[in-house]
């Protein structure tokens, strides 16, 4: 998974440091990257495991 290219991978975006976490993803190199609607997480490890899960979903999807 860490292989994957840069363009269109998924993130932890701190929006409030320390207290706000979200998920993003970068489409464009130079461009501000696009916040997931969605969760917010309270810590930085809970939204790790969130950018795991969404991993794995696409992982398991392009194989089907």
């Amino acid at each position: 998974m860490r292989q994957q290219p840069v363009l269109g991978k998924y993130f932890i975006y701190t929006c409030e440091a320390w207290r706000d976490y979200r998920i993003a993803i970068i489409d464009e190199r130079g461009k501000p990257p696009r916040l997931l609607d969605g969760q917010v997480f309270q810590t930085e490890e809970q939204a790790m495991h969130g950018v795991f899960v969404l991993r794995v979903k696409d992982l398991r999807e392009s194989v089907k």
